[in-house]
């Protein structure tokens, strides 16, 4: 079996930065994409790397964004993550034509990656290209090597191939068995399966982090953060493990411990959506014992960040639209709803969002009040599965309809048919 020493044996060591450069490699990336980049980025900074991050949101960057074109002529390589599905937006096209520009601008070396399966695009077969398609839930091994290798000017052998493929391999094992045990609910042999010392568990914090994450979803937190603790002592950078840790204290209760750690993160400027989600969440927890406003407001800020980082995050969206309402913000309330309807429209088209679950907070806070009612009555009296997942919003719905401006009529509405099924019309016929 190959070791965690074989492997950085393998990865070159850093070259020296020249003068006006302050990193070897700057990547450029759809803010949804953020977590597997982090990934990439926490391990070639293990093996010494300097990387930069910059990733586009919404609107996408100009060609020549200044923060951009800054990050790339500080940089010795320039990397573009993107996914099939981004070949034909606005972000490919500019990422690219920047990255372009800085080769011939700063003599950058350009290399495009690509996150998922699928032939690379035309006009980039001068360039080396890396492709992280083998693995969906993290960068694997033999990519990782190619990346690392090239930053150092170098081609990786053939002994170093077969080994990242083994790895690889270990890896995938490893994800599966930790799949199989999640699903049966095994805590015990989930505990004792994260103290492997193979390469792939040390080299990745991510196997551990799906127990962690599995063992949080249990209520098992003091398990959680032991094997987090594993995580810390070979990849002190993770973001994600940081981010389960803080989640595992708060559903201790250790919501001060939480803020704390979340705080580190903020102040070293790690914060992707999820991290300002859980900031969020942890302040809204505050509120809730002490009822201070101020950390109301705090909550719903950092929901709503968390939203602009990552318009995908829609949880994140609903959650900063519902906290304006209860601090009378409706024209900030309205602003977000509407944004995550474009959002859910964009995701699965007009039909279908009006259908779903998630449409149902925002269009109450739009007055679509009919709408909810007879998508609603559907669902309760609809498939269990699809009852259950409406009926989980009865509370946060029956709390939030008695801060909206809304008449008692539609209020009474809205009651009945998520207690009954009905919004009245059926008796009313009678």
């Amino acid at each position: 079996m190959p070791s965690l020493t074989d492997w950085l044996d393998f990865i070159p060591m850093p070259p020296e930065l020249p003068a006006g450069k302050r990193s070897h490699v700057h990547f450029t990336f759809r803010a949804s994409k953020r977590e597997f980049v982090l990934q990439i980025k926490e391990a070639l900074q293990y093996a010494g790397f300097l990387v930069t991050l910059d990733p586009c949101g919404d609107p996408v960057h100009s060609p020549w964004d200044s923060s951009l074109d800054r990050g790339l002529s500080q940089s010795l390589m320039g990397v573009l993550a993107f996914s099939e599905e981004e070949l034909d937006s606005p972000f490919y096209r500019t990422e690219h034509e920047a990255m372009m520009h800085g080769r011939t601008e700063f003599g950058l070396e350009y290399v495009p990656i690509k996150l998922d399966r699928g032939e690379f695009p035309g006009g980039i077969d001068e360039l080396l290209s890396v492709s992280f398609s083998t693995l969906t839930e993290c960068p694997g091994g033999a990519p990782l090597l190619t990346l690392a290798q090239a930053l150092a000017g170098q081609t990786p052998s053939q002994e170093a191939v077969a080994f990242a493929g083994q790895v690889d391999e270990e890896l995938a094992a490893g994800l599966e068995e930790v799949r199989a045990l999640v699903k049966v609910g095994n805590t015990d042999e989930l505990v004792g399966l994260s103290h492997s010392e193979s390469t792939a568990w040390n080299s990745f914090p991510l196997l551990r982090c799906r127990v962690a994450e599995a063992l949080i979803s249990k209520g098992a937190q003091e398990a959680a953060l032991v094997v987090l603790d594993g995580v810390q002592r070979h990849h002190p950078l993770s973001v994600k493990a940081r981010q389960l840790r803080a989640t595992a204290l708060f559903g201790r209760g250790e919501l001060t411990e939480a803020l704390r750690l979340l705080d580190h993160l903020e102040a070293e400027d790690r914060l992707d959506d999820r991290t300002l989600s859980l900031l969020g969440e942890t302040w809204g927890r505050m509120f809730a014992q002490t009822d201070e406003l101020w950390q109301r407001r705090t909550s719903r800020n950092y929901y709503g960040r968390a939203f602009r980082a990552n318009r995908d995050n829609l949880i994140a969206g609903q959650k900063a639209a519902s906290l304006s309402v209860y601090l009378g913000e409706g024209d900030v309330a309205a602003t977000f709803a509407i944004e995550v309807m474009e959002e859910l429209t964009l995701e699965c088209g007009e039909e279908q969002a009006l259908l779903s679950s998630r449409s149902v907070i925002p269009l109450l806070i739009l007055g679509r009040v009919n709408d909810v009612a007879h998508r609603v009555r559907a669902a309760m009296n609809g498939a269990p599965e699809v009852a259950e997942e409406f009926g989980a919003l009865r509370g946060e719905v029956l709390d939030l309809i008695k801060r909206l401006s809304i008449s008692d009529f539609d209020r009474k509405k809205i009651e009945q048919v998520f207690q009954t099924g009905s919004d009245g019309r059926d008796s009313a016929r009678k």
